[in-house]
């Protein structure tokens, strides 16, 4: 990567990864991710599988895992669930989007939740939406190769101040649920194919 700050962004997201996959695989026995405090030989890496989806590896044995990579403006954020899991997780800053973006890629009902809601929060929830486009289109492992328009986000239980909110994703293949908060100056949110309980952070 010829620019420094998408490079740091990256390492920022694999180290996210790491972090997160220590935290959630549980067993030292079978799995010695401390690392907080790596004594271990064996190696974690963290890698694009063929589809460009992150996938985890432990010394070259792919661990059972989904995991989800988001990173932007210095943050990065990793979200995991079994292998079972269809796992989308994405980190928007909110920033006015223009018109012609929203045409091209939200649809008429999704055009008329941003033009309908109070203007102080219009760019918090046209980020909203197309971070929770980004969840979807990554739990198909599809990324931004998938139409945008054919996933129908659907909020539900307001814009707030604080905490997590759901929402609803609509695919031809399938429904993502998810969740969003807002953090500072960005949108985080995180969908899966499968019903969510509130997302939790994971201490190392």
């Amino acid at each position: 990567m010829r620019i420094d700050r998408r490079r740091r962004d990256f390492l920022l997201g694999r180290f996210a990864a790491r972090r997160a996959l220590s935290a959630w695989l549980q067993d030292p026995a079978d799995w010695p991710l401390n690392l907080g405090d790596w004594t271990t030989s064996k190696v974690l890496e963290i890698r694009a599988a063929s589809d460009g989806a992150p996938e985890a590896l432990l010394d070259s044995e792919k661990i059972p895992a989904t995991l989800s990579i988001s990173h932007r403006a210095g943050r990065a954020l990793c979200a995991v669930a079994g292998p079972e899991i269809a796992l989308g997780a994405d980190l928007e800053r909110i920033e006015p989007r223009s018109q012609g973006f929203l045409g091209d890629f939200f649809t008429q009902a999704e055009l008329d939740l941003v033009c309908n809601g109070k203007p102080d929060n219009r760019d918090l929830i046209a980020n909203l939406i197309w971070s929770a486009k980004e969840c979807a289109a990554k739990g198909l492992r599809l990324g931004l190769r998938l139409e945008t328009r054919l996933l129908s986000v659907e909020l539900l239980d307001g814009v707030p101040l604080h905490g997590w909110r759901p929402f609803k994703v609509r695919t031809a293949q399938c429904l993502f649920w998810g969740y969003w908060t807002p953090i500072s100056d960005m949108v985080l949110a995180i969908a899966a194919n499968a019903e969510l309980a509130t997302p939790e952070g994971l201490s190392p």
